[in-house]
């Protein structure tokens, strides 16, 4: 798998160039551990000579390069790059000396074997993949982002191989929580919370920071008239008390009582009460709020023992005293009636704690602390949101959920390209770890079909973000069974391994998921032109019968031919034959797999 490995330092901040090379400085050496197909990668590195001259070096984001040649053809590649602090995106560039910073994640098909990379963070480093200008080689970035380091010490990276793309992602996470290498447990060793057997309502699109309780009860007004079933309720960001100064800073954990006048117990007690709503959530940041806690604040004085100042100036909640801050906040919301909360901007953490001795403990520790808080005080019921890089996702040991893809952006179809890119390509690695939210949408965006069509497929909650006065019915009603709770598949929805390591937004792609011993296949025109598109049963063992709901037509035979109009969207069920009979559901549902009418195959031909 591996051919040769080589430690670099870095002396320039593009993390491209190496002409500065000083190896004398530095004692180093890779450790590699073969266990089967997988493969552990350790380094050893010190700084032997003038450390007040070239300590700096380790801090920076790329100051230490360790370059993996890879032995093979590059037949295809998935790297998930981390764009920003908060979100990832995939790259497919087969000719490693042209793969962006950053990366977080890489799968490739070598020789016809797949190979997964998982850059493991500990607490003395932090790990991204790039490309380097040697052919064939990937370069690890590793930093402590702090000033004064003089050693690097631990593993870096799990490689796993496997005959299967999928397999092979499994095996590393696997690997890597098993070891404790990562802080997450395994999906397939949780369960989504029941709250999201329900349709869910956030307020963020419809009001963004302007929520107030009135505006609340008039949209779930609406929505009781309307019959559309509101089992929760997320009210997001603009509901707590914060500063009006550039650097916005949470002032108070309580609500801004302008907005809510008779307090959030009471908005809650009446949203439950009144309108059915079963649970409420609310929206925090994880360092508070978005610029953390406002100085000579009520709450500043409150938590000044668990706070700390960053570089910047920024007072956060300390790594260490976390979890008090965060159980402290919990209580009070308990108190108020709040089932769960959302935590956003958790990417931040590692922008805003750089500098700081042992940032990458620091962040590691506000994870895990938050993410104990939110166990003890709400079962774990989280959304966890813009948190993707692998210091966020790595080190939540017990919550389910998490964001996969930058935001829905209502009346933007261009936008739901990329969004749609995100989750496809985002969930073959974030999968492992989480059911993945795919973010809220809206029933009369002029995305609305093709966006309900990828909810339907994702197997995570389906939560709407509608204004005031315009929910539309159509492509909700095919989601709720006649109970009103929601059909959901029952795994993650992954790209078909024919899309794996395509740019499919040029063309058409296909997202796969399972529902009782049946499967459900999404299948996207991402052009503005129709296209024709041969769909195949995946590999699946067995005889399949395939219905698409919006042609309203069965095919008996395998593979099938569909033409999807641009930016359009078909989505199939597949049935099992048994002794020449399918078992089907409502089919004015998307999710009709698993169901009990019998249909003889012969009386479709």
């Amino acid at each position: 798998m591996i051919l040769s490995e080589k430690i670099c330092v870095n002396f320039r901040r593009d993390g491209r160039k190496n002409e500065n090379e000083k190896k004398d400085f530095f004692e180093g050496k890779v450790t590699r551990k073969t266990e089967g197909k997988i493969t552990i990668l350790s380094v050893d590195l010190h700084l032997v000579q003038f450390p007040h001259v070239y300590a700096r070096i380790i801090d920076e984001q790329k100051g230490v390069w360790i370059d993996i040649a890879l032995e093979g053809q590059i037949d295809g590649l998935l790297a998930r790059q981390q764009y920003n602090p908060f979100w990832s995106m995939p790259c497919f560039e087969k000719d490693l000396s042209k793969i962006p910073d950053n990366i977080q994640n890489m799968l490739l098909k070598i020789n016809g074997e797949y190979i997964v990379i998982l850059p493991i963070i500990n607490d003395d480093f932090n790990v991204t993949l790039m490309g380097s200008e040697e052919k064939g080689t990937l370069r690890f970035c590793l930093s402590k982002y702090y000033d004064g380091a003089i050693d690097l010490n631990g593993t870096f990276a799990v490689l796993a191989a496997a005959e299967n793309p999928y397999d092979a992602v499994k095996k590393a996470y696997q690997y890597a929580s098993e070891n404790k290498l990562i802080k997450t447990h395994l999906r397939t060793e949780k369960s989504l919370d029941p709250m999201y057997q329900g349709l869910g309502w956030c307020t963020w699109n419809a009001f963004y920071r302007d929520v107030d309780e009135r505006s609340i009860f008039k949209k779930l007004d609406e929505f009781q008239q309307k019959k559309i079933p509101i089992k929760w309720v997320v009210i997001d960001d603009g509901w707590m008390q914060y500063s009006d100064d550039e650097r916005i800073a949470l002032k108070s954990f309580q609500e801004d009582r302008k907005k809510f006048p008779n307090g959030l117990k009471s908005c809650i007690e009446k949203m439950k009460r009144e309108y059915g709503v079963e649970q409420v959530g609310v929206w925090h940041a994880l360092t508070g709020y978005w610029f953390g806690i406002a100085k000579d604040s009520e709450l500043y004085y409150a938590q000044k023992d668990r706070l700390t100042e960053t570089n910047s100036g920024l007072f956060l909640p300390d790594g260490e005293k976390a979890y008090d801050f965060f159980c402290d906040w919990y209580k009070y919301l308990k108190e108020q009636g709040i089932d769960f909360v959302k935590i956003d901007g958790q990417g931040n953490s590692l922008e805003f704690y750089s500098g700081k001795k042992d940032c990458i403990s620091i962040c590691r520790s506000l994870q895990i602390a938050a993410d104990q808080a939110v166990h003890d005080c709400f079962e774990g019921n989280v959304i966890n949101c813009m948190a993707m890089n692998n210091i966020n996702v790595h080190h939540r040991p017990y919550t389910s959920l998490s964001r996969n893809s930058d935001d829905f952006y209502p009346q933007n179809p261009e936008s739901f390209i990329t969004h749609i890119m995100q989750n496809a390509y985002n969930a073959v690695f974030h999968s492992q770890l989480f059911y993945c939210d795919y973010d809220m949408w809206q029933s009369y965006d002029v995305t609305a079909k093709i966006s309900s069509v990828l909810r339907a497929i994702s197997g995570g909650p389906i939560y709407l973000s509608d204004e005031v006065g315009k929910t539309c019915d159509t492509y909700i009603a095919p989601f709720l069974d006649k109970d009103g709770n929601v059909i959901l598949c029952d795994d993650c929805a992954l790209p078909a391994i024919e899309n794996l390591f395509e740019d499919s937004k040029t063309g058409i792609l296909r997202l796969c998921n399972k529902k009782g011993n049946g499967y459900v296949m999404a299948v996207f025109n991402l052009t503005h032109e129709k296209k024709s598109t041969t769909i195949y049963s995946e590999g699946w063992e067995g005889e399949y019968v395939a219905y698409g709901f919006f042609g309203k037509k069965f095919y008996s035979v395998l593979p099938l031919t569909l033409e999807i109009d641009g930016f359009d969207a078909e989505i199939l069920n597949f049935y099992p034959v048994e002794d020449g009979k399918i078992h089907v559901g409502d089919l004015n549902k998307y999710i009709s797999v698993d169901g009990r009418n019998e249909i003889c195959v012969s009386a479709l031909s």
